[in-house]
This record gives C-alpha cells, structure tokens and sequence, in this order.
C-alpha cells in the first residue's frame, strides 16, 4: 500500500491549474506576495505588528498584550478580547485588529473572526492590496452586528461573524482612515 501521490497530483490538470491560480493573482510577485502566501493564523500576526509600525509612525503609542498585562494599562476580564491598546490623548482603546487581502483577484475583502461579545473599543481593518495597504478603523459602539454573516454555524451564528467589503466607498458609512485616529 502506498500513500505518496505526489506523482498522481502533480502530473494531474487539477494541479497545473491551481498553480496558473497562484501564478497569474495580483500578489504573485508583488510588494505583499509573502504576505498574501501567510496562513490565515500568521497574516492575523503580522496585521497586528501592521498596526503596530503605521501607530509607531503616526507616534501613538501602540501596545501589545503582554505590555498591558505588565504595564497594568486597562482593565480588562480577558486578554483574548483585543489584540492592542492604543493611547490617544493620555486615553486607552482596546483594538481588535483584522487584515485581509483581495479574495478571488478583486472579490473583495473578507474580515473574519469578529466577536461582537468581545471587550473593545475599536476595530481597525487592514485592506492589503498587491501594493499597497489601506488602514481604517471603527468604534465598536457604531457596527450594526446584525447586519454581518455568521461565521462557524451559518448566519445564525451570534459569537463570531465576518463581513465582505466589495469597495471603499462602502466604508464611508462605518469607517474612518486610520490616520484620523488622532482626532477622537
């Protein structure tokens, strides 16, 4: 019995298809194709560290958990319920942070994995094109949840919920460029 089918799959049409998919995406050897090539896990990770240089360049201060915790900056019941805290005029926002990249070579940008019940203040969303990277934020108070997807047991589902934003122009309604954080 065997169970290398390496040959069988890469000799197949299937797989010759898939890789003009990658092949022939807006990313493939673009700015942000490693990026694009990261797991859903990692890019969530290097969203975060986005936010982390666009705040450090903007001279927020931007913090990690970890720091929080140490640091004793906010209070909260789980370190799990933000990604950041920034600090805004001597004032602390627990951020939720989510990063996606165009789905299907301009289908959009799905954000997933939002938590309406979580404790935060503020949702910040990375749009990552194949060269450029837009960053906008939302405070929580303003998103009609309802209105999402549910996300990990169909539309009913309450705890996670996701979101596709098909243009910017949708964002006016909700969103706000990051760079005017420094006016709240």
């Amino acid at each position: 019995m065997t169970a290398d089918y390496t040959k069988v799959v890469t000799e197949s049409k299937d797989f010759a298809d898939m890789k003009n998919e990658i092949n022939n995406s807006p990313y493939y050897g673009s700015t942000f194709e490693h990026f694009w090539m990261a797991s859903s896990k990692r890019k969530g990770v290097y969203g975060e560290r986005f936010l982390d240089i666009i705040s450090g360049n903007m001279n927020i201060p931007c913090y990690s958990g970890k720091e929080v915790k140490k640091q004793k900056l906010v209070q909260f019941d789980r370190l799990s319920d933000f990604d950041r805290v920034i600090e805004v005029d001597h004032v602390y926002y627990k951020v939720e942070v989510k990063t996606s990249t165009e789905w299907d070579n301009n289908g959009g940008f799905k954000f997933q994995q939002i938590r309406p019940y979580h404790d935060y203040d503020i949702l910040v969303c990375h749009f990552v094109y194949p060269e450029t990277i837009k960053s906008f934020f939302a405070w929580k108070d303003s998103i009609d949840f309802s209105q999402m997807k549910g996300q990990h047991g169909g539309n009913a589902a309450k705890e996670t919920k996701w979101f596709t934003v098909d243009s910017e122009d949708y964002l006016e309604d909700i969103f706000t460029p990051y760079s005017d954080i420094v006016s709240i």
